[in-house]
């Protein structure tokens, strides 16, 4: 039987890359899986070459909102000449597992299964105690394609499919980050993508002469405007990171994309003012900023002299309408951070410790999760004591360094069952908004670890 390691190397193994991401193999994989716990397996293509897989275990009580658990399936291109390892090797050197994607997010995906095959009883781990009955809730694990480039292909025709409400969905964990320290790091909310382009027009003429307000002119005096509020908010965090604050708290404006003039760089045109320039720029803007007032800065920004320069969002990042001006966040704090108590309290009872909970500077497809179905939802990768490198030339997790004595608990231990256990068992696997009889989550908790095989109330 291929241990946790094994079948997490394997997985890296599957070239699930874009531009052209190769999702077919990562059936068979994940079905074996399912096979091996006796979980139900459904894929579902509601795009073409785009794949849904689903690994379901069913609870006692079908009415109860299901837990769902969610991991995608691609990663990023690479860089072959930067890389020292193969990427699609999946080797296992000095504890260290390298591949793209081992953080973000294959190891995740594994690490939702192995905890299920363990809370099951179907891999003993002395470190994990079995539930003696199914759970309550159901639980979802759902892998999915194309987070990496938006979710329009992934996530976002699930969510508006029936197939989605199907699941009953009640919470969600998604991906997070690795934490470099000894504590775990847990996300409540997103960064609001957008992704800009600006369109700059102007008059043509002879690269000799001086034209007045050119297309290049008016998109450099615009991308100056976007690199001032760049710097002044990098300059921000800086003078923040006293307070707590993070990357997360402030908005970054990255000019990505210029192009100008004859696009055929074997036939460049360079004595020929061109009539239009485009620039491409991502922002990233807290859940923090009324967007509305953010949509009238960007205007504000075009507004140069000559007046031929516009904006407009790639709406299949942004969102369209409504979607475009909304960034809804989970509560941790006051009465509705339910799903937030829930969690820490799991992480608590584990062992472990969290650092205070924070804006995810990047995007995952929670941000469609909240936005199109209202789900709650929390971002949590289980690994700490480690760097952040996803997207880096050198994707790196550790594997699981154990001792008889603290089984799991060594600083290189990142496969964290009894954390996910406590986190999917104190999340609702035997209760949740809807059946708590016991007071406060915190009781309930404490009840389903202190009785771990007890059924639900």
């Amino acid at each position: 039987m291929a241990s946790a390691v094994d079948s997490f190397r394997a997985y890296l193994r599957i070239k699930t890359v874009h531009p052209t991401p190769d999702y077919a193999p990562v059936g068979p994989f994940l079905a074996s899986y399912a096979a091996r716990g006796g979980f139900e397996f459904q894929e579902l293509t509601l795009v073409p070459g785009h794949p849904v897989f689903i690994v379901t275990w069913a609870g006692a009580d079908p009415a109860a909102p299901s837990i769902v658990l969610l991991s995608h399936m691609d990663v990023v291109p690479v860089d072959m000449g930067k890389w020292t390892m193969d990427p699609w090797g999946g080797a296992l050197i000095d504890g260290k597992v390298y591949g793209r994607g081992a953080q973000d997010m294959k190891c995740v995906g594994v690490q939702y299964l192995e905890t299920l095959l363990r809370l099951k009883g179907v891999v003993v781990d002395p470190s994990v105690a079995p539930l003696a009955a199914p759970p309550l809730r159901t639980v979802h694990v759902l892998f999915v394609p194309d987070e990496e480039v938006g979710g329009s292909r992934g996530i976002k025709p699930l969510l508006a499919h029936p197939a989605w409400a199907s699941l009953n969905p009640g919470f969600l964990l998604d991906e997070g980050l690795a934490s470099p320290s000894p504590s775990f790091s847990v996300f409540y909310g997103e960064r609001k993508i957008w992704w800009v382009r600006f369109k700059a027009t102007g008059p043509a003429g002879h690269g000799s002469r001086f034209v007045p307000h050119t297309a290049v002119q008016q998109l450099h005096k615009v991308l100056a405007r976007v690199e001032a509020y760049h710097e002044a908010q990098r300059e921000a965090l800086a003078g923040a990171c006293s307070c707590g604050k993070q990357l997360g708290d402030f908005t970054t404006a990255n000019v990505t994309m210029l192009s100008a003039g004859n696009p055929d760089p074997k036939t460049p045109q360079f004595n020929v003012i061109p009539t239009e320039a485009h620039a491409g720029v991502d922002i990233r803007i807290p859940a923090t900023v009324n967007l509305a007032e953010f949509k009238a800065t960007l205007d504000a920004w075009c507004a140069v002299e000559g007046g031929g320069v516009t904006w407009e969002p790639l709406a299949q990042v942004c969102g369209e309408g409504p979607l475009m001006l909304a960034n809804p966040t989970e509560p941790v704090e006051g009465p509705d951070a339910h799903w937030f108590r829930v969690f820490s309290g799991a992480v608590a009872a584990a062992g472990y410790s969290l650092h205070a909970p924070s804006i995810f500077p990047a995007a995952t497809d929670s941000r469609w999760v909240r936005l199109m179905s209202g789900t709650p939802c929390l971002g949590f990768s289980p690994m700490r004591n480690t760097p952040i490198l996803l997207h880096d030339h050198e994707c790196v997790t550790r594997a699981p360094a154990r001792s008889a004595a603290t089984p799991s608990r060594t600083p290189n231990a990142h496969a964290h069952y009894p954390t996910l256990q406590r986190v999917f068992v104190g999340g609702g696997l035997r209760g949740g908004p809807c059946r708590i009889r016991q007071g406060t989550p915190r009781a309930l908790l404490r009840r389903v670890v202190q009785k771990i095989g007890s059924t639900g109330p």
